[in-house]
């Protein structure tokens, strides 16, 4: 089972879900690891996607950006200020 054929059981965002792990690889070596109910991108654990196709149907995307990760993907805009973590979800639904 790869995370990919995990997408297409929701075809109406299979490409966006293919899209956002590309994007993801591309950005720090490592890769995505099926750990629990959810996918986990290993070594650096900053992304976790939970493929909802039963009921919900959605896609839900869970980052975490610490400075570390930051400083290795050098996306400058993102580095936080003032805190040690940037957490962000995004929740896509088939409507």
């Amino acid at each position: 089972m790869s995370i990919e054929s995990e997408f297409d059981k929701i075809p109406s965002l299979a490409n966006v879900g293919k899209a956002i792990v590309a994007f993801a690889r591309t950005l720090i070596p490592g890769d995505f690891a099926y750990e629990g109910d959810q996918w986990v991108y290993r070594n650096d654990n900053y992304v976790t996607i939970r493929i909802q196709y039963a009921r919900a149907q959605s896609l839900v995307f869970s980052c975490e950006a610490t400075r570390t990760n930051l400083r290795l993907i050098r996306l400058s805009k993102l580095r936080p200020v003032k805190m040690d973590t940037v957490v962000a979800r995004l929740i896509l639904r088939d409507s």
